[in-house]
């Protein structure tokens, strides 16, 4: 029992301790919005989005390219036998053991009705539309943060505490 008061008193110490004290550095909003980019988690899942944007702008590009296709393949054939109606009687037949394939396609798209510059028109658009859900969900988040922050003002200014903020900002 006095191993649990002697950690209970050790803990309340250490949670007390009059050397822990909040930070005295003030955040400007140009600074949040700066930590807000570079750390928000919602900017990045629209980044990812721009860039598999652009990606998708890349691969409808490439439609316009030539495809080329190879294939080889190699045959063993054992010996051939023959048998009568009623497998009684068999006999060998020479017939040729390797076997070789050698296939080259090439296919080039010369007229699809305008599919792929469409295809890559709404693929730029796919990319513009990524581009501006990325812009929109910034000023979601900028705005958020600047409502924090007035917030957060107002409530220093009520409680008169403002000037020893602003004796800490002078430091």
């Amino acid at each position: 029992m006095s191993k649990n008061w002697g950690l209970m008193a050790w803990c309340i110490a250490m949670l007390c301790s009059p050397g822990l004290y909040a930070q005295k550095k003030v955040l400007g909003l140009e600074e949040m919005f700066r930590l807000a980019d570079e750390q928000s988690r919602s900017m990045r899942v629209y980044e990812l989005g721009m860039l598999a944007a652009e990606e998708g702008v890349k691969a409808a590009k490439a439609a316009r390219l030539p495809e080329v296709g190879v294939s080889a393949s190699v045959s063993y054939w054992g010996d051939g036998r023959l048998w009568n109606r009623d497998f009684g009687q068999g006999m060998r037949v020479d017939m040729p053991h390797f076997g070789n394939n050698f296939a080259l396609e090439a296919r080039q798209v010369i007229y699809a009705g305008g599919a792929v510059d469409n295809g890559i028109e709404r693929a730029t658009l796919g990319k513009e539309a990524a581009g501006l859900d990325w812009q929109k969900n910034r000023q979601e988040v900028r705005f958020l943060l600047a409502g924090y922050y007035l917030d957060c003002a107002v409530w220093i200014m009520r409680s008169g505490c403002w000037s020893r903020i602003w004796s800490w900002r002078k430091r």
